[in-house]
């Protein structure tokens, strides 16, 4: 905005926002490649949590295994969270500022990241277990005379139910252990401060997966409105300052539900695969990652029913995306069952209950899903379309 002159020199007020904006009216790549920033950041991380949870279930997590993994399954999802149309600079504008906010929750957290140590109950063990990955493959540590130990000093417990168990001659800690897998990726860059940093990083990078997925259900103002929102929670501030599971299941689930967006409405096969992955990939972070699961797979179900695609090509991507989620899913408790065998016996029933829930919900969302792509086929008679109405209320119920 121009004003009047003073002594013949020419005053202008120019703000940041202005300019920004026309800068990118010009540039339409450098709109799009903003646009699609938050989401290709939540691919990101969500590539080092899987390739983190991978080596780890399988006793070999070394950086040179993490890392090349990380970066094979990061470049996959960069392509996959592209920009797959014109960016408006409104959308890009408000996907700087959803970094920016993500930047500095992490930067402001981090100085109260917590130094929780005592090992009784999470954070604690999970934080430790991240410490002890930084240096070995596997979350086993060896019992060294502890439980000899143990018994002949009575301020000391050989086995904490909450917290650690025995199996022979090693000591588990308890749970899943992708969180304190990544934590240890952290602790590779900086040490023990690294590891306990790592947490309030972690909860930042949740908040771009909650803009990503309302910038695709609203405008992206609006977007920034959720995830401001969200980032001023006092449950998220605590769980994202501290080594709680919360905040990485949160990345996993929203993660998931964005991948499955982006699939069902370009459809891209790739994107729902990877959706089904990383929303299966939930039971190597929590015991209940089942439940995550099931509501991802209803979401699929419902989206992929209601998608303008030929019938038996949505059939098919429904039935790989429930195959895959229940095959990573059950790989997650067979991890739990070697590295945390005492906690999956006591909690067996439990979860028991809830995979057959889980089972029992995919099965029954498939069903559903496939009864409503045969009865609303454009080439099916219009006695077959007449039963719409009572498959969609079968459905929601």
């Amino acid at each position: 905005m121009t004003g009047g002159r003073r002594g013949g020199t020419r005053i202008r007020s120019i703000t940041v926002m202005p300019r920004l904006r026309s800068f990118l009216d010009a540039r339409a790549s450098t709109r799009a490649w903003l646009g699609a920033l938050p989401g290709r950041v939540v691919a990101l991380t969500l590539a080092l949590a899987l390739a983190a949870g991978a080596c780890v279930s399988l006793g070999v997590h070394y950086w040179f295994t993490v890392l090349p993994l990380a970066a094979l399954l990061g470049a996959g999802g960069w392509w996959l969270m592209r920009a797959r149309g014109p960016v408006p600079t409104g959308a890009a504008v408000a996907s700087l500022a959803a970094m920016a906010i993500a930047l500095a929750w992490i930067v402001v957290n981090s100085f109260w990241a917590a130094e929780y140590l005592l090992v009784v109950r999470d954070p604690g063990f999970l934080t430790l277990s991240g410490q002890w990955l930084v240096d070995h493959p596997s979350t086993d540590i060896p019992s060294l005379g502890s439980i000899e130990a143990a018994a002949a000093q009575p301020n000391v417990i050989a086995d904490a139910s909450q917290a650690w168990n025995l199996r022979g001659d090693v000591i588990q800690p308890q749970g899943a252990k992708m969180l304190p897998a990544v934590m240890a990726v952290g602790g590779w860059i900086a040490g023990t401060t690294g590891v306990l940093v790592s947490a309030p990083v972690i909860g930042g990078l949740s908040l771009l997966a909650v803009f990503s997925v309302a910038a695709r259900l609203v405008r992206p103002g609006l977007a920034l409105v959720a995830m401001g929102t969200f980032a001023l929670t006092v449950g998220h501030i605590g769980l994202g300052r501290a080594g709680y599971s919360e905040p990485l299941t949160l990345i996993l689930a929203w993660g998931a539900l964005l991948l499955a967006m982006v699939g069902v409405r370009h459809r891209d096969a790739w994107a729902l695969i990877a959706a089904a992955v990383v929303s299966g990939s939930t039971s190597l972070v929590r015991i209940d990652g089942a439940a995550f699961a099931a509501g991802l797979a209803v979401g699929a179900a419902i989206a992929l029913a209601a998608a303008p695609w030929p019938a038996r090509r949505r059939a098919g991507a429904l039935a790989a995306f429930v195959a895959v989620q229940a095959l990573v899913l059950a790989s997650g408790y067979v991890a739990l069952d070697r590295w945390s065998e005492a906690y999956l016996d006591r909690l067996w029933e439990e979860a028991a209950l809830l995979l057959a829930g889980y089972a029992a919900v995919a099965a029954a969302s498939m069903v559903a899903a496939f009864a409503w792509m045969w009865m609303t086929r454009t080439d099916a008679p219009a006695r077959r379309r007449r039963f719409v109405p009572a498959a969609a209320a079968w459905a929601g119920a």
